[in-house]
């Protein structure tokens, strides 16, 4: 398929997600009373970087945000410290994602006895750092945002279609990008957990792999043969995953690998979702050697 095709198609699908954003009101889900105590800076504790940084974006000034984890750690390897349990016995809202819930369960709200902590499962499936995910976690922290301050929800829907608007225009420049690059002509083998980012870009996925703890030799080779089966030209591997196991089957392969991040603040210099959207379209383009 030419590649500009793949890319409008996926530009209309984030434009019908960031007209919902452009168009958010006051309706059903945005009507609830705000929190007692956050009429003045509301204290939000995000599970992951990905979270914290659209809430920062959203509600600048007006909020106090800790990140329970770091955006170079595996999300589903990290533990709780002591001191999680004392930022969220300080919180009014503990904002996870949906993936998360069975890890940060209601237990650990009572076990922070802070009665007024309002806990809210983001229920947005995909890899947040493609595009019309992105847009979609914004719309919904926008809406949560707005319920917890509503004295300051059309300030925060204002801030919402801003970034909607910048969403789009870092699409535009990365599909232009990726295009001239050639990604539609470069097969890749890829991390399961860049997998969907991988295929957002246009790469054929050839095949994907898992961590380094679940690469067992037979594995391994299978992802060898896979990749020279379909004469893979990039291995994509993910950074809160460790890189071992792409490195590993690029080298079997000759080929470049490549690390891309999951989280914003992964890699220096990314400290927001466009640096680090851009800084893995900078990367995949760059072992194209374009």
């Amino acid at each position: 398929m030419n590649p500009w095709i793949l890319f409008s198609s996926r530009l209309c699908a984030v434009s019908a997600v960031l007209l919902g954003v452009l168009l958010l009101t006051g309706g059903p889900g945005l009507a609830g009373q705000e929190i007692p105590g956050a009429a003045g800076r509301l204290k939000v504790v995000a599970s992951t970087a990905l979270i914290a940084e659209i809430v920062a974006d959203l509600a600048g000034e007006g909020v106090e945000i800790a990140t329970l984890i770091p955006p170079a750690s595996c999300p589903g390897h990290f533990d709780l410290r002591p001191a999680d349990l004392k930022l969220l016995a300080a919180a009014h809202l503990f904002l996870l994602h949906d993936w998360q819930s069975g890890r940060f369960g209601e237990s650990l709200t009572r076990a922070a006895a802070n009665p007024g902590l309002r806990r809210v499962v983001l229920a947005v499936p995909g890899n947040w750092m493609v595009p019309a995910v992105q847009a979609a976690a914004t719309a919904r922290i926008a809406e949560v945002l707005a319920e917890a301050q509503p004295r300051r929800a059309e300030e925060i829907r204002a801030a919402a279609n801003r970034r909607a608007a910048a969403l789009q225009r870092a699409e535009s420049r990365a599909a232009a990008r990726l295009a001239a690059a050639g990604a539609g002509a470069a097969p890749v083998l890829a991390n399961a957990m860049q997998a969907d980012f991988v295929r957002w870009a246009g790469f054929p996925v050839a095949g994907v792999f898992g961590r380094g703890e679940e690469m067992s030799p037979v594995k391994f080779a299978q992802a060898v043969s896979i990749g020279r089966e379909s004469a893979v030209r990039l291995v994509v591997d993910n950074l809160q995953s460790g890189s071992l196991p792409g490195r590993a089957i690029a080298r079997e392969l000759g080929v470049p690998a490549v690390t891309l991040s999951n989280f914003p603040g992964g890699l220096p210099g990314t400290e927001t979702w466009e640096k680090a959207f851009a800084r893995n379209v900078g990367l995949l383009c760059d072992a194209l050697g374009k």
